[in-house]
């Protein structure tokens, strides 16, 4: 028997695993507006011609949630998302 909380997943029997978190910048909607580079500059590239930003991965490191949950939520464009 599984039970979902969250972010977790937890078997009665052991402790919770991490599900991790990924990121994504939707190309078509970012318009370099940088936000997310300031604020989470671990987790996203910008290109050098048009400031276009990138994830350096997709899978974010637990220590890296709130900083991406920032860059999200900041993104004028709503570019960024977390799945």
């Amino acid at each position: 028997m599984h039970y979902r909380l969250s972010r977790h997943v937890i078997n009665r029997f052991s402790k919770p695993e991490r599900i991790a978190v990924k990121v994504r910048v939707d190309q078509e909607r970012c318009q370099g507006h940088t936000l997310c580079a300031m604020i989470a500059p671990e987790m996203f590239e910008l290109d050098d011609v048009d400031g276009h930003s990138t994830p350096v991965r997709e899978d974010v490191p637990p220590e890296q949630e709130n900083a991406v949950t920032e860059a999200v939520q900041s993104c004028p464009e709503r570019a960024i998302s977390t799945f």
